[in-house]
């Protein structure tokens, strides 16, 4: 009995050792997550943001690109469909209105850093405006949206 026990407490031990040594060289299990979720909170407590996090390895890059070109984020304002892509971005902004005919409603747009200064605005008069953001630098931004006199808030992952 004794003797059983003595083994059982080595392999645990030899187990947990070479789970140790090998963590962090690459060799995950399937059932490990390779991605943490990381949220963000205003001045006041409240949620603003989820994101999901990758590792830096070329895998999960890839995963993340893959995702980026299929994700469109949709919203409606003033019953106009919205569309933001890709977001997170890493200099290439698309935004469209594809209810809007070009030309008949203005809207405007007009993004700013979290600490509230205005980095651009601009009129728009076409269905679809492409935004080069790659000067500006990793984090987060806030670009509003204004369509007659609705308007709408969308945070943009610059990185």
């Amino acid at each position: 009995m004794k003797t059983a026990l003595k083994i059982f407490i080595l392999f645990i031990s030899c187990s947990i050792l070479n789970a140790q040594e090998t963590k962090g060289k690459g060799d995950r299990s399937p059932w490990e997550t390779s991605h943490r979720i990381e949220f963000a909170y205003d001045d006041a407590g409240n949620r603003i943001s989820k994101e999901i996090v990758f590792p830096k390895n070329s895998r999960s890059k890839m995963a993340v690109d893959s995702l980026d070109k299929k994700t469109v984020i949709k919203e409606y304002i003033a019953k106009h469909e919205i569309r933001i892509y890709p977001n997170p971005t890493y200099g290439q902004l698309s935004i469209e209105i594809p209810t809007i005919e070009n030309g008949s409603q203005p809207w405007s747009i007009a993004i700013h850093k979290l600490n509230g200064n205005l980095l651009q605005s601009q009129l728009v008069s076409a269905k679809r405006i492409d935004l080069d953001i790659t000067s500006y630098e990793t984090g987060l931004y806030i670009l509003f949206i204004k369509i007659g006199t609705e308007q709408s808030r969308w945070k943009i992952i610059k990185k």
